[in-house]
């Protein structure tokens, strides 16, 4: 977690546009996480990307108004349980001061992540006193 990346909306928005906003199948869905993401993992990508999708045809008035928010192709079967973008209001609420928040709470923390690589100074501090 790097706040700053966080709070680089541009690249955000890029990254998220970048993703397709409809899948034809469960297992295309799957294919492309595994193949377009970082964590190489396709058993975590079968356990975590059908709970982000949701069935077309299972559709209700929210899922209607995700379907059109994210232009999505009517052939398609599934789409994003949310539209991220629709939620870029509320980012830098979210991300900002995120890591000073996180280190000095007094409870006991569990941080995990894939790579030390992609944390931020405080957070690297943090870890390396043991939270």
């Amino acid at each position: 977690v790097d706040e700053q990346s966080a709070l680089n909306e541009e690249a955000m928005v890029s990254a998220i546009s970048s993703v397709p906003t409809s899948f034809s199948s469960l297992s295309k869905a799957i294919k492309y996480s595994y193949s377009n993401r970082k964590i190489k993992n396709i058993e975590a990508d079968c356990a975590s990307i059908p709970s982000q999708l949701i069935k077309c045809s299972s559709f209700n008035t929210h899922n209607v108004s995700l379907f059109i928010n994210q232009k999505s192709n009517p052939k398609d079967e599934y789409i994003w349980r949310l539209d991220l973008l629709s939620t870029k209001d509320y980012w830098k609420d979210w991300f900002l001061g995120f890591s000073k928040t996180f280190v000095s709470l007094k409870i006991p923390r569990l941080f995990a992540v894939s790579d030390i690589e992609r944390i931020d100074k405080t957070l690297l501090i943090g870890q390396m006193q043991g939270i």
